[in-house]
């Protein structure tokens, strides 16, 4: 069974996100972001949010475990 969650990021009074499917809680997504904000990204959030948001309008089925030395959705 999946535990649904939401990249997000705030955009003006309200938020702007994409879905992600599967292990949505803080051990999981939660950790997958905390990993590749300090790991893939080096602390660039912009470059991070534009991966995950701008970049990827249908949203993730999951990032967690993700190959991110292949392009998304290999």
């Amino acid at each position: 069974m999946a535990t649904r969650a939401i990249i997000a990021r705030q955009r003006g009074d309200g938020w702007e996100g994409r879905y992600h499917h599967w292990d949505g809680y803080p051990p999981g997504l939660g950790a997958a972001l905390y990993d590749l904000y300090n790991g893939h990204f080096q602390r660039d959030i912009g470059r991070m949010l534009a991966v995950l948001i701008d970049d990827h309008p249908a949203g993730w089925s999951s990032i967690i475990d993700a190959d991110w030395s292949q392009p998304p959705a290999w």
